[in-house]
């Protein structure tokens, strides 16, 4: 007995977690019960102490605080600071030197560096004689004493180099590039702000002005989520008449659609439109787009009329097609019955492959911690911001991507 105890024991020491994984029971005692109990347990104190309470708050504020933690600040010197003035005034981000003083409206004298990084002009009217940072006299730039304190030209050169670096994907995070460049938060995503709405301003125009011509692919997609309450002021009178039709249902949910065209010949043409918001039950598809809606989107409005269009399994493009008065043929495949693409007898493969991953690269650009209920403005309008961000990005291509952003800010 004292050795069967003995061989016991040597195992429980050398395979321990083994034994508890598996669950063998040695000796007539189980030990995966009681193992299964105490980890759930710990589970149920780590979820508490993650998701709700005082120390929940406390682990959110220190994460947010360890994020904002700044770094060792990039070295600077008066030269490196002129070379970055010059370059942003041949990329076109900065202008040359105003000669009214913005205080007075007397005459600026030649910038100079102070403090070995933040260039100034001085006003020579002696009444004034006050010193302007040379950042905050761009109109494209936000307007912020703070920028101008905490921001030289070197490093607002960095930033967006850093912007432009990720291409066609998500562009960098401001908390990542205030580390790198070892600034404060809100002055770097003042400035990414304002790059970002350059961008989308520029893709919104161009969304509104493409002509797509030849073979057109044709397609809906949902961007974004909006789950809602019954309580609901904003979605209130669609869902109350949704309920009222499917009253033993669960709370609906919106979808944000949006339908797009891509030109097959170039696929940088892109042209995208909201659809209104659908109701739909909780963990339902997205709804396919109806005729009504692709009409009141005015989206073939900027196809030519003899263009091919690619679509889906949706009829609803062929009615809409011939109620717009469009003269050419529309082609569909059945995504339904696992049928993305088909043989015709022209040259022309059917399919929406190519808006497929069109929809897919834009919907990377979206972030996914992107709030659906906005305290300011609409939620539309801050997903719109990206799409039309990555609509201009699209057509400008990565390589020129820093000197057509600086020919906006001027």
């Amino acid at each position: 007995m004292d050795v069967w105890a003995a061989a016991v024991v040597e195992v429980l020491s050398t395979t321990c977690v083994a034994v508890r994984y598996q669950g063998v029971n040695v000796c007539g005692n189980s030990l995966t019960k009681t193992d299964d109990c105490a980890r759930k347990n710990q589970h149920r104190k780590q979820a508490s102490l993650a998701y709700c309470g005082k120390q929940a708050q406390q682990l959110r504020k220190q994460k947010d605080r360890e994020r904002r933690l700044k770094t060792s600040p990039m070295p600077s010197n008066p030269a490196l600071e002129i070379a970055a003035v010059e370059e942003l005034q041949k990329l076109g981000f900065l202008n040359s030197c105003p000669r009214r003083c913005p205080h007075c409206r007397g005459t600026l004298g030649q910038w100079s560096v102070r403090n070995g990084a933040e260039v100034y002009v001085r006003c020579v009217d002696n009444d004034c004689r006050r010193l302007v940072n040379l950042l905050t006299l761009q109109s494209w730039l936000p307007t912020c004493v703070r920028l101008g304190r905490k921001t030289t030209p070197s490093k607002l050169l960095m930033l967006i180099r850093s912007w432009v670096a990720t291409g066609l994907g998500r562009a960098p995070s401001a908390y990542n590039l205030a580390r790198a460049a070892g600034m404060s938060f809100k002055p770097v995503k003042a400035i990414l702000q304002c790059l970002q709405e350059l961008e989308s301003e520029a893709g919104r125009r161009l969304n509104d002005s493409l002509t797509l011509r030849g073979t057109v692919e044709v397609d809906a997609t949902s961007l974004r989520c909006v789950r809602v309450y019954k309580s609901t002021k904003r979605f209130g009178t669609p869902v109350r008449t949704w309920l009222a039709k499917h009253p033993h249902t669960p709370v609906p949910m919106y979808w944000l659609l949006h339908l797009g065209a891509v030109q097959r010949s170039d696929s940088r043409k892109l042209v995208v439109r909201l659809l209104e918001h659908k109701v739909v039950p909780a963990a339902a598809k997205p709804p396919p787009e109806a005729t009504a809606e692709i009409l009141q989107s005015k989206l073939l409005d900027s196809v030519q009329k003899n263009a091919t269009l690619m679509a889906d399994g949706a009829r609803s493009w062929t009615a809409a097609a011939r109620i717009s008065g469009h003269r050419g043929d529309t082609k569909h495949v059945s995504h339904s019955k696992a049928e993305f693409t088909k043989a015709s007898q022209s040259s022309k493969t059917l399919g929406t492959q190519l808006l497929d991953r069109t929809w897919g690269n834009i919907k990377c650009c979206v972030p996914p911690t992107l709030a659906s209920r906005a305290k300011q403005g609409l939620p539309e309008q801050q997903i719109l911001q990206y799409v039309y961000q990555a609509l201009w990005r699209r057509n400008i291509g990565a390589a020129g991507m820093l000197q057509h952003l600086g020919a906006l800010a001027k």
